[in-house]
């Protein structure tokens, strides 16, 4: 099964869909781990096939419990628009496993999205706490201070993440808008160069 998952893994990565899902299939089939239907509903689900990314998910946690099969669950309810349920999704997360900084980082995000700037900020601020390497929290907490007004904290946390993923785009756009809200037209410029 490992040989399969990995040709999986593989095809997956190249963009040979069908491909990969048989080989995931054939893992799945001949072995009682519940990466190969997890990496199948990764797979599915970043191809926008949602509903066939669910059954992924649904087969690998009726496997046995895997803690990214409820995040990527809560990933789709947010892709579906249904934040409210994505929101209620993540905090059962975070409150089972207080210390997975992907939770808070998801969280954060759903919640910026719904307009809670406080809870998204506390969230985003959790997982920088619990991964302070871990880009995506440094972003999510710019996010954040950006959509709050921040401007200069949110500069600062931009840089951060550029430190970590020097070719992350969003966060170079994003230093570009908070550089300007505090009136730093030069590195403004120099990000959106970026």
């Amino acid at each position: 099964p490992d040989i399969m998952m990995n040709l999986g893994n593989v095809l997956a990565d190249s963009g040979d869909v069908a491909p990969a899902l048989a080989a995931y299939d054939a893992a799945d089939a001949i072995g009682k781990s519940p990466e190969p239907a997890f990496n199948a509903g990764l797979m599915l689900m970043r191809q926008g096939r949602l509903a066939d990314a669910k059954e992924r998910f649904r087969r690998a946690v009726a496997i046995a419990p895997h803690p990214g099969a409820a995040l990527a669950g809560a990933d789709i309810l947010r892709l579906e628009g249904r934040l409210a349920d994505a929101r209620a999704a993540l905090v059962a997360i975070v409150t089972a496993r207080p210390d997975d900084p992907v939770g808070h980082v998801n969280l954060a995000a759903v919640c910026q999205e719904l307009g809670d700037l406080d809870a998204g900020r506390e969230h985003a601020e959790e997982a920088c706490r619990l991964a302070p390497g871990m880009h995506e929290a440094q972003f999510n907490l710019g996010a954040v201070l950006l959509a709050a007004g921040d401007n200069a904290a949110a500069a600062e946390r931009f840089r951060r993440v550029l430190g970590l993923h020097p070719g992350h785009a969003a966060a170079a756009l994003n230093l570009g808008e908070a550089s300007l809200g505090i009136g730093n037209t030069d590195t403004a410029a120099q990000a959106y160069r970026r």
